[in-house]
């Protein structure tokens, strides 16, 4: 299985990239610095090796790459993002850098979104992946970009290793924030 590696043309055909749904682990991508990610000057963010083990600020512009990835070659997206992300949380303190840059995603009417919240406090990986199950349950071709291994859901059986195989699409950065999904 693996991603177009050009802009879909014409009516797309059964397993087409229009027939295929995105689903992506928005934090997931937005915290991956350390795979060359490099957040934009103004952001006056570095990351630092020895963060690895604590929590890194999520990036809008990541994340927004990664949306635009999937849409520009004709994907259906759902990107999952804990709502303290974009709106800041409890104290206001816990945006990620350039939130707004995301607010073309989301549709306060919810008609028609690519950014999906999830509730603070709750896993969000379960609703990823509970979509993914549900959306695969109605017929759907399913693929979910995370560099996330969801071993504790593997380990629950919530999926199994068969089901990441086929499902997970893990990604880097090339230089200059060239958002680069692994192809199989």
């Amino acid at each position: 299985m693996g991603l177009p590696v050009s802009p879909p043309s014409g009516s797309p055909a059964r397993g087409g990239p229009a027939s295929k749904l995105v689903i992506i682990d928005a934090l997931n991508v937005g915290r991956s610095y350390n795979l060359g990610f490099v957040c934009p000057e103004h952001h006056n963010y570095r990351f630092d090796d020895r963060q690895r083990r604590c929590s890194v600020p999520a990036c809008a512009t990541a994340i927004a790459i990664a949306i635009e990835y999937f849409l520009k070659k004709g994907y259906r997206v759902e990107a999952f993002l804990p709502e303290w992300a974009f709106y800041g949380g409890k104290s206001k303190n816990m945006f990620a850098h350039e939130h707004t840059l995301l607010e073309r995603f989301v549709d306060p009417h919810g008609k028609t979104h690519s950014i999906l919240m999830t509730p603070a406090g709750a896993d969000d990986d379960k609703f990823i992946l509970q979509q993914a199950k549900n959306k695969i349950a109605e017929g759907e071709d399913v693929l979910v970009i995370s560099n996330d291994m969801y071993r504790d859901h593997v380990a629950s059986g919530m999926i199994d290793d068969a089901w990441m195989r086929k499902h997970a699409i893990k990604f880097s950065w090339l230089p200059r924030n060239g958002f680069f999904p692994m192809l199989t």
